[in-house]
């Protein structure tokens, strides 16, 4: 698993849990925080699967570990852990689903801040 190599989770998880305790805000009652959480870790692991993923596609030929079922696997996988947070996020907060939504996209950016920069390649 490549991920442990390229993303800072400490620095990743931290902006995170803020934004996510910000959204928590929010919320008027512990079913919607129960949502804002539920969306969170399902963000949370879809980013992960979709960091795998291109990892494991821009990997040069020799370092591939995945087969390509296994890839389809994952992506297949990643759908079906956001559709279903958002389902039950959907479920437990109703129309004000938007706060946790906006914090999946906070987490977005948080996961491209939290990667880390790849060795320079030289020019021959």
């Amino acid at each position: 698993m490549r991920l442990k190599t390229k993303v800072d989770f400490r620095k990743y998880i931290v902006i995170t849990m803020i934004s996510t305790a910000f959204c928590c805000l929010f919320a008027r009652n512990t079913s919607e925080v129960v949502g804002i959480f539920i969306i969170y870790v399902a963000a949370l692991l879809n980013q992960m699967m979709l960091t795998e993923i291109v990892l494991e596609m821009t990997a040069p030929e020799e370092e591939k570990i995945y087969s390509k079922g296994s890839m389809i696997t994952l992506g297949i996988g990643k759908l079906v852990v956001l559709i279903a947070g958002i389902t039950l996020g959907v479920h437990f907060m109703g129309n004000r689903i938007i706060i946790p939504v906006l914090n999946y996209v906070i987490q977005i950016f948080a996961l491209g801040f939290s990667l880390k920069q790849g060795e320079p390649v030289e020019k021959k």
